[in-house]
């Protein structure tokens, strides 16, 4: 799992044992997806047991996919920039993340989280987890894969233990870009 990868399982998750399951299809095309409004922004995690904080950034790319940007919060680190759209699997909404900064196109691979937000508009995410339903499991077509998420969409098996809340950011972030990505 590369460096990117790592940081998005670790912000999402906030330092859960077990590995983001990291897939080289989508659960589906990004041409199905829609943008969901609620989503853009600037959103800040509520922490978790271990403390750290992540800033995420989402922004409207295209009109189906989102640009995000995730960084650690009060450190002096450069942000993670990821390409990402929403999958519906059922009423679930999953997001497809995909690293673009530096892989080149065809080592790139998707990473899963399924949102939602609260009735006080926080946005919950959990990380779809590689154990143990998505352990050396392989998918040669999205909808292979898709099929097992929707069969298991409810199972708490499908998700890392830990979920993660974000709030509405109060202030502005700057997205400081590592030098290869410039």
């Amino acid at each position: 799992m590369n460096r990117a990868i790592a940081g998005l399982c670790l912000a999402a998750a906030t330092m859960t044992l077990a590995g983001c399951y990291e897939s080289k299809v989508p659960l589906a095309p990004s041409d199905k997806s829609t943008i969901d409004s609620r989503l853009l922004g600037c959103w800040k995690s509520a922490g978790g047991k271990h403390d750290e904080v992540w800033n995420l950034i989402v922004l409207k790319y295209s009109d189906r996919e989102y640009l995000v940007s995730w960084a650690e919060d009060g450190k002096d680190s450069e942000a993670i920039v990821t390409r990402a759209y929403s999958s519906r699997v059922g009423d679930a909404h999953i997001m497809n993340v995909q690293n673009i900064m530096d892989e080149e196109d065809d080592q790139r691979t998707f990473i899963f989280f399924r949102y939602s937000f609260s009735k006080d508009g926080r946005l919950i995410v959990r990380p779809i987890s590689e154990k143990p339903l998505l352990e050396d499991r392989e998918f040669e077509s999205s909808e292979k894969f898709r099929e097992l998420v929707a069969k298991n969409i409810d199972n708490k098996k499908l998700y890392m233990e830990e979920t993660v809340e974000f709030t509405r950011c109060k202030e502005e972030l700057e997205i400081r870009l590592s030098p290869s990505a410039k």
